[in-house]
Parts: C-alpha cells; sequence; structure tokens
C-alpha cells in the first residue's frame, strides 16, 4: 500500500525528470526532438512501479517497473528495424547489423583491454539481476513457498515490537544472489576477502546510523515527545498535509537518506494521524516520497557524488543546480497530497 501510494503522489515527477534528463545530455534540441519518449517512459514508469507493488510487490516494482521502460525505449528506438524484419528485410542488411555489432563489441573489447578492464560477458553482468528477479518472484507469488517462508526462521522480539521472518527478507535474496554472483564471475578467494573487508566498511557507517536515527525515535516515543508534537500538529487539522511533505523533506535532506528519515519521522506521522484523523496511508506516502527526492541535496549526499567523480569543490554547484528540481518536486508532492484529501 506505501508504495503504491507513494507512486500516486510522485506520479508527475518521473515525466519530469524525463524531460530534465534530455535537457542536461541534448539540449533544448533534444527536448524539442525526443519529449514524446520522454512522456511516455515517465508515464510507463508510473504505471509499472504502482502495478508491480500490488504485485508481485514493492522489493520487485522498481526492478520490473525500469525493464518495462527500458524495453519500450529499446522498442521505440529500433522501431524502423523491426518493421523491416517483421516484413522479411533483406539479408544482406542482417550481415551488415551482425557485422557491425561485431565490429562493435571488438572495439569494447580493445578499449576493456587498453584501460585494464576484466572482461566480463553480458550473460555474466545480466545474470545477479536475472538471479534475484528471479527468486524474488518465486518467493512473493508461489504462496505455499511465501507462508513457509513466513513462519520458519523467524526472530521474534515482543519488547520491541520485532518480528522478521529471515527467509523471507529482501536482504536474504541479495546474500544469496552475492554469492552466486562470485560464483558466476569466478572471483578468487583473496579478492572476495578483499571485497568482504571493502563492503564491511561501507555497511558499518550506514548501520550505525541508521540505528542511531531508530532509537532516536524509540527515545522520542518513550518519553511522550512523539506524542507531544503530534498533538501540537494535529491542531492544524485538515491544514496539516500543506506541512507534511516539507517536514519529510526536512527529514531526508538533514539525514541524507530516506530510510533514515523514515526511521525518524515515521512515528510522528503516524501520532498526527490518529490526533487528526487524517489518513495513514497518504501521510506515509508524502513522507516517503519526499524524504527520498529531498535526500538528492543532502550535504552528505553531494559530498559523495562529487568525491566519486573527482569532482572536488562541487558540491555548491550541485546543490544550486538540483535545488529548484527537489524543491518543485516537493512541491508537486504537496499539491497532490491536497487533491487526494479534500
Amino acid at each position: 500500500m506505501l508504495g503504491s501510494t507513494t507512486a500516486l503522489l510522485t506520479a508527475p515527477l518521473p515525466v519530469v525528470y524525463g524531460l530534465v534528463a534530455l535537457a542536461v545530455s541534448g539540449g533544448k534540441k533534444s527536448v524539442q526532438r525526443r519529449w514524446p519518449e520522454a512522456i511516455a517512459a515517465g508515464v510507463l514508469l508510473t504505471i509499472g512501479v504502482w502495478g508491480f507493488s500490488w504485485i508481485p510487490g514493492v522489493e520487485l516494482a522498481g526492478v520490473l517497473g525500469s525493464t518495462l521502460v527500458m524495453s519500450f525505449l529499446v522498442v521505440w528506438a529500433n522501431r524502423k528495424l523491426f518493421h523491416k524484419l517483421f516484413h522479411k528485410a533483406k539479408r544482406k542488411r542482417t550481415v551488415n547489423l551482425v557485422n557491425t555489432a561485431r565490429n562493435s563489441s571488438e572495439k569494447t573489447a580493445h578499449d576493456s583491454a587498453e584501460y585494464g578492464i576484466t572482461k566480463v560477458s553480458l550473460w555474466q553482468v545480466i545474470a545477479p539481476y536475472g538471479i534475484l528477479t528471479a527468486i524474488l518472484l518465486i518467493s512473493r507469488l508461489v504462496v505455499p513457498l511465501k507462508i513457509l517462508l513466513k513462519s520458519h526462521f523467524v526472530i521474534s522480539i515482543a519488547a520491541i515490537n520485532l518480528n522478521l521472518p529471515l527467509l523471507y527478507n529482501p536482504g536474504f535474496y541479495l546474500l544469496l544472489t552475492a554469492l552466486a554472483t562470485v560464483t558466476i564471475l569466478g572471483t578468487v578467494v583473496h579478492k572476495l576477502q578483499v571485497i568482504t573487508i571493502q563492503a564491511w566498511q561501507q555497511f558499518i557507517p550506514g548501520a550505525i546510523a541508521l540505528a542511531c536515527f531508530l532509537a532516536a525515535s524509540q527515545v522520542m516515543q518513550a518519553s511522550g515527545m512523539i506524542a507531544s508534537l503530534g498533538m501540537a500538529a494535529a491542531t492544524l487539522g485538515d491544514k496539516y498535509i500543506w506541512v507534511a511533505p516539507w517536514l519529510a523533506a526536512l527529514g531526508g535532506w538533514i539525514t541524507g537518506s530516506s530510510t533514515a528519515s523514515n526511521a525518524l519521522l515515521s512515528q510522528l506521522q503516524q501520532e498526527v494521524s490518529i490526533q487528526s484523523g487524517l489518513p495513514l496511508e497518504w501521510l506515509m506516502g508524502a513522507q516517503n516520497g519526499a524524504s527520498a527526492h529531498a535526500t538528492m541535496i543532502s550535504p552528505a549526499r553531494a559530498i559523495i557524488a562529487a568525491t566519486a567523480v573527482g569532482w572536488s569543490g562541487a558540491e555548491v554547484f550541485l546543490l544550486r543546480q538540483m535545488g529548484l528540481v527537489v524543491l518543485g518536486a516537493v512541491a508537486v508532492i504537496m499539491s497532490l497530497l491536497v487533491l487526494a484529501l479534500p
């Protein structure tokens, strides 16, 4: 429900981002030539994410929605080719296409060797995504298996309201996929050790930060702070829907993580819902969507992006360029929330 509600509240934004991507990559001429494809891709992505959030589930909504869009773009880009092949184009054209593809492949291999990149076949690149998608689909759609996975190896701690089915959790399937990828790529032991150490080093800071935000949220809940804030916010009545997305965006901007923002503010949104009678699913949809968009201009994300490409001191430039886009996105979410809750 949360996945589909978030998709509805952010429905126009994939179209906007498609047009922005065209403008950044190709300028005004690119937008004038390719705007129909951008709009169609954005609409397809919204519909796909919304539908796939219900069936098979939110874990695969992004993957399947993206696959739908990429398939459309491939067909659209090659529509003339498909039309000619459908009508039995001359063999010479097919041979030329094959030669062109072979030459491109050889050039790619040459470039990879020149830059010291290990050659990996296409199926090796695609296989992990296929494995992860397949096992998630099976675990979500095969009902007897779903029931079995949810009822075995479950961690339950009543004191903190924890009920975690390990074998049904998406993280378990990510682990299986990672192990399968090691086999597919033939990763040697010493490389696996380095990879594990690097992954652990990346995991620890984020895990500690998330645990701290969760702990802070629980402290606020246990001390009565959430209830007090919820009562104060509830005095706004229906007008709170104008505030909720911006509060969520503030959380995303401060923490740099939609997960951390949700951990910190979800209980507040719930308390406001209880006090004011506003539907929780719509408040949480706004919380989820607005916080995720606001992370794009969080200082932490800007620093990581600039550092990753070796662009020292570009943080201010990135924040300035993306600021209006993010503020516009949050305004769209707020407007749709107002329309959804008249």
